[in-house]
């Protein structure tokens, strides 16, 4: 964006010049200043040994006076990014697109970050049933880190936790299911837990009450009360505090 000066102008006659000066402000990766560009600073460090999805900390491997972070990452299959928090105050802006999140990031004044601490959160759901172990985040395009003078840094390392799976397999049936009739939610779980399950439609309103319930290892079924005919998603969490969730279409005729 640009925020130019408003100077008077008064014309008479002949030709007049008037020098109009502006600013460009917002550009957090200082792709209006080649001079402060240099390469793509910033490189993804998958920790497996944090193995997990729901709510994915991300954190700097050095020390760094932060002042502004342009971040695409190419999100897994079968994820989907529902939020991204910023830990280390200033600004923040994201949007999720094109299977890409995009982070905006500035501070008008300098953030020490130190080295392992979380600077932002992204909060992440699995959206249908799919191994994602094996699939790391990636970077997009634009990926860059710099202090307050929008000076890059290079090589600068991003932690990001490797994804897992609900060991689990999901599927509703019949499908499509005739409108009155039960719904059967078949799981296959690795382990005892309990579980909440939403019925929304395709606005994202709940249609049902939430309902908790207990499941055993093993397969097993759920019966949901009929709804009548349309489209709807059956949103499955686990409340162990792990962040697990599964959305499931649904199609009732």
């Amino acid at each position: 964006s640009w925020y130019f000066v408003q100077p008077a102008v008064n014309i008479t006659s002949g030709a007049l010049t008037q020098d109009i000066s502006a600013i460009c402000y917002g550009d957090v990766n200082a792709s209006y200043s080649p001079l402060a560009r240099g390469n793509a600073g910033i490189v993804v460090i998958a920790d497996p040994a944090t193995a997990h999805h729901g709510a994915l900390p991300l954190a700097l491997d050095r020390n760094l006076a932060l002042g502004s972070l342009s971040l695409e990452l190419n999100i897994p299959e079968g994820v989907r990014v529902t939020g991204v928090r910023s830990m280390v105050g200033g600004e923040l802006s994201w949007n999720e697109a094109d299977g890409k999140v995009r982070l905006g990031w500035f501070s008008a004044e300098e953030v020490l970050v130190p080295a392992g601490q979380v600077a932002f959160v992204l909060e992440t759901e699995i959206t249908r049933n799919y191994d994602v172990a094996n699939h790391e985040w990636t970077l997009g395009s634009v990926a860059e880190a710099t202090d307050a003078w929008a000076v890059n840094y290079s090589q600068v390392g991003l932690r990001i936790p490797s994804l897992a799976a609900p060991k689990v397999a999901a599927y509703i049936a019949p499908q499509p299911v005739n409108q009155g009739d039960n719904i059967r939610l078949v799981l296959n779980l690795d382990r005892a837990t309990t579980l909440e399950l939403e019925v929304r439609d395709m606005l994202g309103r709940t249609v049902s009450p939430l309902r908790q319930v207990s499941a055993v290892a093993g397969a097993g079924e759920l019966n949901l009360e009929g709804l009548s005919s349309g489209r709807y998603s059956i949103l499955v969490k686990w409340t162990d505090g792990s962040g697990q969730r599964l959305n499931l279409p649904l199609l009732v005729r």
